[in-house]
């Protein structure tokens, strides 16, 4: 709630500077708060604590559409939208936080592709495939954490690939490396899982021993199930939207660069033909030269 009532006071900050946000983004911002708050609201919280395919259901919701959602808000740009620069001297305001972090070495270092690319796509082997996650599913605190961290990580991930508040500058084609180079690690996961003899977590699930789940072994290749389709259909998602993306843009300059030319705005053409003209002028001077010279 305190998600959607910051972004909606910053919607009407715009609008009250005479400015325009698009309807879409606060959609898309809405939708991705509502279904955490239908998550928490509607006892899959509380069986995701219990029971391992409900508690992948939540994570891959948490670590996959809730991001993409939220992203295709443009939170950033809404708080540099409706802030404004305060003087030195003065308390810092949301949009002066934004650009110093944005502009903070340290913490683009940190938020580097490659970095948030390999935390991404390791953190679902470093948590589930050691001993750590019985560990937090033990706890309510350290079980909300986890959910937190894979959240983080889902909307770092594809902000980085598919966002609108333009973080990260990179390419298309850097962007769709880096979600088609984490497609694989996602199926493996889910394909460790279905064809698991052992309980993942088991210390804890035996511990707990739910009495509505007669085959745990069963319950977990449910959960492997959860996690490919649920997994991999918003990455093939993310791929289509950003080869559309790429092939607009790339007809954007094209229909840029005729506009330049038929202006005589943009004389890279004519500079790139003189200087042709000009080596091969030089190249018949030299031949002439050893000509003369050879007579």
């Amino acid at each position: 709630m305190l998600a959607l009532g910051a972004y909606y006071w910053g919607v009407l900050r715009v609008h009250a500077k005479g400015g325009h946000w698009p309807i879409v983004r606060t959609l898309f911002w809405t939708l991705g708060w509502v279904l955490v708050l239908y998550l928490a609201t509607a006892g899959l919280w509380e069986y995701s604590t219990v029971q391992y395919s409900w508690h992948m259901l939540v994570h891959m919701t948490v670590n996959m559409l809730v991001p993409v959602l939220c992203l295709l808000g443009g939170p950033i740009s809404l708080v540099q939208a409706a802030g404004r620069p305060h003087p030195k001297g003065q308390m810092l305001g949301p949009r002066d936080v934004t650009v110093a972090l944005h502009d903070y070495r340290p913490l683009r270092r940190v938020l580097n592709p490659l970095v948030v690319w390999v935390l991404y796509a390791s953190s679902l082997f470093l948590v589930y495939l050691t001993p750590i996650f019985p560990w937090l599913m033990r706890y309510h605190w350290a079980h909300q954490l986890m959910l937190l961290w894979f959240m983080l990580t889902g909307y770092l991930f594809f902000d980085m690939v598919a966002g609108v508040d333009k973080w990260t500058n990179l390419p298309h084609m850097g962007r769709l490396a880096l979600v088609i180079g984490v497609m694989p690690f996602h199926a493996l996961f889910a394909v460790f899982i279905l064809q698991a003899s052992q309980l993942i977590g088991e210390p804890f699930y035996r511990a707990i021993d739910v009495p509505w789940i007669p085959d745990l072994l069963a319950d977990q290749v449910i959960a492997g199930q959860i996690t490919w389709i649920v997994g991999e259909v918003p990455l093939l998602i993310v791929i289509l939207a950003l080869s559309i993306q790429w092939f607009q843009a790339d007809s954007r300059e094209a229909k840029r660069l005729d506009r330049a030319q038929d202006t005589g705005l943009d004389d890279s053409f004519d500079a790139y033909n003189d200087m042709l003209a000009e080596l091969a002028q030089r190249d018949r001077e030299r031949r002439m030269d050893e000509r003369k010279l050879s007579r």
